[in-house]
């Protein structure tokens, strides 16, 4: 399923939690969702996996990452002047 105007979400984040224990989902407006139909927007189970721009989720869906989020992008800019748009998401232990 490919997700367009995405971006990465995390919940229950609080001030003093350990970044290794920070989870993120994927939000965004998938397409040709198998249960959603076509352009939905939906939040994702957390990421298990990344591949590239293939990303696996703990519910074992398949995302293949479009568009970004415009102002996701602005965010990335200023924060990861390095941010990578081949392997635009990192996790922990790749």
């Amino acid at each position: 399923m490919k997700l367009n105007k995405w971006s990465t979400v995390s919940e229950n984040v609080t001030p003093y939690m350990a970044s290794e224990l920070i989870r993120l989902s994927l939000h965004g407006k998938v397409d040709n969702h198998p249960k959603l139909g076509k352009n939905k927007e939906v939040t994702t189970s957390t990421i298990e996996k990344v591949d590239g721009r293939k990303i696996t989720t703990r519910s074992g869906n398949l995302y293949i990452l479009g568009k970004i989020d415009p102002n996701f992008r602005k965010f990335l800019k200023r924060t990861r002047p390095n941010w990578n748009w081949r392997k635009p998401i990192t996790i922990k232990g790749e």
